[in-house]
């Protein structure tokens, strides 16, 4: 009898790994590490109870203090961060997961109260519009929203330094144990701040031309590469989200990501990562799928995501529009999604209130099938 979902649950390889099915788990960030952006004993066990995944990726880790975003957000830059993180390596591990790290940075996103002595943010160039940054009342604790700030224009030895502390950034991941790293060059971090025309005028080598502006990206590739290995390295992008105030024209982003794909493909990356935006947050026509274009342009392993389900999972990859379906908050609430979709059982809802909230509710709490059906056992036996 044929298997319902033969692709989803076929073998693969990303990079130098052999992986079991091809259901990704998505970088999320969840905001329950500590103030100081270290995870506790909960972040390894969510992150264990999703190890059948064919690959998890890590929340965002900030490669820097000046790369915070918000609170209660993780990095990858203090000694105790690395040791946090290695307690969660090791219990993914142990239950035969693999896990990438996000290397990420906010850049223009962040706000001084994150800055060391309060400082300006850093960004490609003086802008702020679109953007708003996420604060915490002092006095309640509770999220705020508040008008970004005007950033500070690096300067061109700032994103050349840059460059080295995403490669430090990369070998600390590998000391905290993490299988391999992802750059995030999507939803308005700093490489697509300077890979997007609308955020970047700059007039020296990382910008102006679309060469210029995919530099940084490039360089930082170069520079993690020669460590860690083309096979331990992906790139995540988001060509058409307009979050955190990336917005730009249709015709600028295909000249852009064409150029991209063609200078990405020579680095044979683990893979590169496409997310579709589904939060009617994006740009250009409604009909432009992003994954779709970029498998036109990119023919290395491709991973595609945007609140696919199981049902379009599969199409995509029957279709070959992509080589593996990235799921976020399916993952969330089904900690054993890859068994679930084995057999054609139901999936856990997940809730939006906590979705992003302090404590192990909606973090540790959604249940196995196992868990289920022991619980079920136990309440007939009882009865």
């Amino acid at each position: 009898m044929a298997v319902k979902y033969a692709n989803l649950l076929s073998n693969g390889r990303i990079g130098d790994y052999d992986i079991p099915n091809r259901m990704i788990m998505a970088p999320m960030t969840r905001f329950r590490v500590t103030t100081e952006g270290v995870p506790e004993k909960s972040n390894a066990l969510y992150y264990s109870q999703r190890a059948s995944a064919g690959l998890m990726i890590c929340e965002s880790l900030y490669v820097e203090p000046r790369g915070i975003q918000e609170a209660v957000t993780a990095g990858i830059y203090s000694d105790e961060q690395i040791e946090g993180w290695r307690y969660v390596t090791d219990q993914v591990h142990s239950e035969g997961g693999l896990i990438f790290a996000q290397l990420a940075h906010a850049g223009r996103l962040s706000h001084p109260t994150f800055q060391p002595d309060g400082a300006l943010p850093i960004a490609p160039s003086a802008i702020a519009e679109g953007v708003m940054s996420r604060l915490n009342d002092p006095e309640t604790g509770e999220i705020i929203y508040a008008p970004a700030v005007t950033p500070r224009a690096m300067e061109t030895d700032e994103v050349r330094e840059m460059v080295q502390e995403y490669k430090r950034a990369a070998l600390r991941a590998r000391k905290a144990g993490f299988d391999g790293v992802e750059i995030h060059c999507g939803s308005g971090h700093l490489h697509r701040q300077f890979l997007q025309a609308s955020t970047n005028f700059r007039e020296d080598e990382y910008g102006g031309s679309i060469a210029n502006r995919c530099r940084f990206l490039i360089e930082t590739l170069e520079a993690i590469i020669p460590e860690l290995g083309s096979g331990k390295v992906g790139v995540k992008i988001s060509p058409n989200f307009a979050y955190n105030g990336m917005t730009g024209t249709h015709e600028e982003t295909l000249e852009t990501y064409e150029y991209l794909c063609n200078a990405l493909m020579p680095f044979n990356l683990a893979y590169l990562y496409v997310q579709n935006p589904v939060w009617n947050m994006f740009f250009g026509p409604e009909d432009y799928d992003p994954i779709v274009h970029i498998r036109e342009h990119y023919s290395n392993t491709l991973l595609g995501g945007g609140e696919l389900d199981r049902d379009s999972g599969e199409a995509a990859l029957a279709s070959k529009t992509c080589d593996y379906i990235v799921f976020g908050r399916r993952f969330i609430a089904n900690p054993d999604l890859p068994k679930r979709i084995a057999i054609d059982a139901p999936e856990n809802a997940w809730d939006d209130e906590t979705l992003y909230t302090p404590g192990d509710s909606g973090f540790t709490d959604y249940t196995t099938m196992d868990e289920e059906a022991a619980a079920a056992a136990a309440a007939s036996a009882s009865a």
